[in-house]
Protein backbone atom coordinates (compact mmCIF):
# COMPACT_ATOMS: atom_id res chain seq x y z
CA UNK A 1 0.00 0.00 0.00
CA UNK A 2 3.08 2.53 0.76
CA UNK A 3 4.65 1.30 -2.07
CA UNK A 4 2.32 2.07 -4.58
CA UNK A 5 1.68 5.28 -2.89
CA UNK A 6 5.45 6.69 -3.10
CA UNK A 7 4.70 5.78 -6.59
CA UNK A 8 1.45 7.72 -7.33
CA UNK A 9 2.24 10.62 -5.59
CA UNK A 10 6.01 11.48 -6.56
CA UNK A 11 5.83 13.18 -9.12
CA UNK A 12 9.03 12.18 -11.18
CA UNK A 13 10.72 9.37 -9.36
CA UNK A 14 14.10 8.16 -10.75
CA UNK A 15 14.55 4.76 -11.68
CA UNK A 16 16.29 3.97 -8.49
CA UNK A 17 13.49 5.04 -6.48
CA UNK A 18 11.56 2.92 -8.40
CA UNK A 19 13.70 -0.17 -7.88
CA UNK A 20 13.78 0.52 -4.53
CA UNK A 21 10.21 0.79 -3.77
CA UNK A 22 9.82 -2.62 -5.17
CA UNK A 23 13.16 -4.22 -3.32
CA UNK A 24 11.28 -3.06 -0.13
CA UNK A 25 7.52 -4.27 -1.09
CA UNK A 26 8.16 -7.64 -2.03
CA UNK A 27 11.08 -8.08 1.05
CA UNK A 28 7.92 -7.12 3.35
CA UNK A 29 5.72 -9.07 1.51
CA UNK A 30 8.52 -12.12 1.89
CA UNK A 31 8.87 -11.79 5.53
CA UNK A 32 4.87 -11.47 6.22
CA UNK A 33 4.89 -15.08 4.23
CA UNK A 34 7.71 -16.28 6.60
CA UNK A 35 6.22 -15.04 9.49
CA UNK A 36 2.89 -16.45 8.83
CA UNK A 37 3.73 -20.08 7.62
CA UNK A 38 5.02 -20.98 11.10
CA UNK A 39 1.44 -20.36 12.56
CA UNK A 40 -0.17 -21.99 10.15
CA UNK A 41 1.31 -25.03 10.00
CA UNK A 42 1.48 -24.88 13.48
CA UNK A 43 -2.44 -24.41 13.72
CA UNK A 44 -3.01 -27.24 11.20
CA UNK A 45 -1.02 -29.89 13.56
CA UNK A 46 -2.53 -28.68 16.22
CA UNK A 47 -6.20 -29.57 15.22
CA UNK A 48 -6.82 -33.38 14.19
CA UNK A 49 -8.09 -33.40 10.57
CA UNK A 50 -11.51 -35.82 10.97
CA UNK A 51 -11.34 -39.04 8.76
CA UNK A 52 -14.44 -39.81 7.05
CA UNK A 53 -16.33 -42.54 7.72
CA UNK A 54 -16.69 -46.21 5.14
CA UNK A 55 -19.45 -45.60 3.39
CA UNK A 56 -21.99 -48.07 4.22
CA UNK A 57 -22.57 -50.72 1.45
CA UNK A 58 -25.79 -50.57 -0.69
CA UNK A 59 -29.50 -51.97 0.67
CA UNK A 60 -30.45 -55.03 -0.97
CA UNK A 61 -33.74 -54.22 -0.75
CA UNK A 62 -32.65 -51.88 -3.72
CA UNK A 63 -31.70 -55.30 -5.83
CA UNK A 64 -34.90 -56.46 -7.61
CA UNK A 65 -34.53 -60.61 -8.30
CA UNK A 66 -37.10 -61.68 -10.90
Amino acid sequence: MIAIAVLVFWRYPSGTVVVVTILIAVLTLLGIELLARPALAHRAAAVPEATPEPAAPPSERNCSVE
